[in-house]
């Protein structure tokens, strides 16, 4: 796979940006993640194939940079030579045009037709004047075609005068997080509930109402996680890293709270660019130390 097919699979043009390649992985996988079609074997074996297929896109774009551009196709062939142009023939050229003659049975169907739309004109004109006099055109019953994705669009700006206060985390409400973040730019649904400011994002279980996620791009979010048991929160800081096999809490006593909390696939987080792997019993599988700021207890 080359990155001109890489964006072909993600769905985007060539040289989008960042944030357009990391929204399309997180709906690509969430539309081909084989857990939602576990009832149909052959579709999800096609699932798992098209999750593949897409994590190896965004990786080969990712690693490319943003924004990547495809490599320039190769240049075309130089076209033959023309051949010389032949020798003008002396003899003159005599174009023949046989006589056209005129049927009667296309004039009076040119005839017939004009008539027919002249009654129908007089007709719908007449109809539409007679309404105009009368009472108004009803209303159409059905509304607007709009973009299923786009949910609300807040019409006041989510400034941070806008939020009361505190912050929230992993399992805050609506309301929580509206008290502490304030009023959402943009609400859109896809299969889960991401709320927008500006770039960044917090996505939410639209089963629960409660907080999965969220990114922290070009806005920055109150979130905040806190370790629920103190003791093993306090282990882990003496030790002085995280390893496989540790739990959420001494991941957050020793690294704090992520910058984004993924929940696609299996639930990672972010730290910039480094990202740690969890299982679904909360505990840790890998991690991608990638900008060297994680504190790893080997």
């Amino acid at each position: 796979m080359d990155l001109r097919d890489a964006y072909r699979v993600l769905e985007l043009a060539v040289g989008a940006n960042e944030a357009a390649v990391r929204d399309a992985r997180k709906t690509l996988a969430k539309v081909w993640h084989p857990d939602r079609h576990a009832n149909d074997p052959e579709l999800q074996k096609r699932a798992q194939i098209k999750l593949a297929e897409v994590n190896e896109a965004f990786a080969l774009v990712r690693a490319a940079g943003f924004p990547a551009s495809a490599p320039a196709a190769a240049p075309k062939p130089a076209a033959a030579p023309a051949p010389p142009p032949r020798a003008a023939d002396p003899r003159p050229e005599l174009e023949f045009v046989p006589p056209r003659r005129v049927r009667w049975s296309v004039i009076f169907l040119v005839v017939a037709a004009v008539g027919v739309g002249t009654y129908f004109a007089i007709v719908k004109l007449g109809g539409k004047s007679e309404a105009k006099v009368g009472q108004p055109d009803p209303v159409p019953d059905r509304p607007p075609t709009t973009d299923a994705r786009i949910v609300v669009t807040s019409p006041e700006p989510a400034d941070a005068a806008e939020a009361s206060g505190g912050t929230f985390g992993l399992g805050a409400t609506r309301d929580e997080v509206r008290a502490a973040q304030g009023a959402p730019r943009r609400i859109d649904k896809v299969i889960d509930e991401d709320w927008r400011y500006g770039m960044s994002e917090v996505t939410f279980d639209p089963r629960t109402g409660t907080v999965i996620g969220w990114s922290q791009r070009d806005t920055r979010l109150n979130v905040k996680l806190e370790p629920r048991d103190a003791v093993v929160a306090a282990k882990a800081r003496a030790a002085g890293g995280f390893t496989r096999g540790s739990t959420k809490d001494e991941v957050i006593a020793v690294q704090g709270t992520p910058t984004a909390i993924d929940t696609v696939v299996h639930e990672t987080w972010r730290y910039d660019h480094s990202r740690i792997d969890f299982d679904q019993a909360g505990q840790v599988t890998g991690w991608n130390d990638f900008d060297d700021n994680l504190h790893i207890r080997e």
